[in-house]
């Protein structure tokens, strides 16, 4: 395929195709006398044959790219672990969230005229844990979140690999006699193992406040996001042959004015039909 002249394509007649084979088991239970719920599962894969991509350059500078298959099995495995409880049936529950990824990919790097297959291994863990109060009139919900990341390559090195985002967390929701909401969420997110750059640390703060009007046929709500103008968004993606950090603009502080107007519920809705059908 030479439609674009600096992207060349080539194929090879010789590709087998690839076998994928998948297995996953999964459990769950729950008890409603202690309004617990537990949920597991594994999932696991292998492929055979795989067709792996093969780039190089030119002298030109042309890039060109053509497929083979991989004689190595490429794998991977991924469990999670999922809990949620009340607390001694008082009006605090805790949940908590648990995922655990190890794999492997192949690709192809050129050395002189030569490719060298380079062997990726990726390893992955997060939690997520909250604990939660709730009664008639107020939820408030403190939690964290850890996710750590670590790849290994056969072919080369690069420090720094491994990587922690973690994060603390907190929510308020809040009723008023009146008609009043009151909500609030905070999200304090730092970074271990990045670049200078990337590793700096910031807090997420957002707020509201909202009235019931009208006999609540309507809503006034008033949110700002980003009180502290600390927004940022980063990701780390690790693939076989890179590791790229991206951090992408967010909007920023801005503050949102809404009305919500309710003409009838489901129920006014019934007897509208049920009279319309008696008629």
């Amino acid at each position: 395929d030479n439609t674009n002249p600096l992207q060349r394509v080539e194929g090879n007649e010789n590709l087998n195709p690839e076998f994928s084979h998948n297995l996953s088991v999964e459990y769950r239970t729950n008890n409603r006398q202690t309004f617990s719920w537990f949920s597991s599962s594994l999932e696991a894969s292998y492929t055979t044959d795989k067709i792996v991509s093969k780039k190089y350059y030119t002298p030109e500078g042309v890039q060109v790219s053509t497929y083979d298959n991989t004689n190595k099995g490429v794998y991977s495995f991924n469990g999670r672990v999922m809990f949620n409880s009340v607390i001694a049936k008082s009006n605090f529950s805790i949940s908590s969230f648990s995922n655990v990824r190890y794999g492997n990919s192949i690709s192809y790097v050129r050395e002189g005229q030569d490719f060298v297959e380079n062997v990726t291994r990726t390893f992955s863990v997060s939690e997520n844990l909250r604990i939660t109060y709730r009664n008639d009139w107020a939820e408030i919900i403190l939690g964290g979140r850890v996710n750590y990341q670590d790849a290994w390559y056969t072919v080369s090195s690069m420090d720094k690999i491994a990587t922690w985002t973690n994060a603390v967390t907190g929510s308020a929701n809040i009723t008023i006699p009146g008609g009043v909401n009151i909500s609030s969420d905070i999200n304090h997110t730092f970074y271990i193992g990045y670049d200078d750059n990337y590793n700096k640390p910031y807090t997420m703060w957002n707020a509201s406040v909202s009235k019931t009007l009208f006999k609540e046929s309507a809503t006034l709500k008033v949110k700002i996001y980003d009180i502290l103008k600390q927004a940022k968004n980063l990701t780390r993606t690790t693939t076989e042959n890179y590791v790229q950090d991206v951090i992408n603009n967010t909007l920023g502080q801005y503050v949102m004015v809404t009305l919500t107007w309710r003409f009838g519920n489901f129920g006014d809705m019934k007897n509208m039909r049920r009279g319309h059908g008696m008629g």
